[in-house]
């Protein structure tokens, strides 16, 4: 499991494809620190978190910053992206999940 944080002026967190999309994930509560864990189908997931999409690619990009350009992680393969309120146990804000799926 690995943790980041990113910061959110617009209550999401950013990912993308290099020159094919973006996309904004609601972190479900706004601006702030966002907490984001990278982990396999294994590892423990909150059951109060609830799948919001599934994305697939060899470079899929989480930015820093929702409103932002700079590139911290990049995964590759198919994942599950699950978001959680202030119900959270990362932080007391929640955090937007991704969980690593089999191809």
């Amino acid at each position: 499991m690995k943790k980041l944080t990113t910061i959110s002026d617009i209550g999401s967190v950013k990912i993308g494809i290099d020159g094919q999309f973006t996309l904004d994930v609601p972190n479900g509560y706004g601006d702030g620190d966002t907490a984001v864990i990278i982990c396999n189908e294994s590892e423990y997931k909150p059951e109060d978190y609830a799948l919001w999409a599934s994305v697939r690619g060899n470079n899929i990009n989480i930015y820093d910053y929702d409103c932002g350009n700079k590139i911290i992680k990049t995964l590759s393969g198919r994942y599950g992206i699950y978001v959680a309120g202030n119900r959270g146990v990362f932080l007391n804000k929640g955090a937007v999940i991704f969980e690593k799926w089999e191809d």
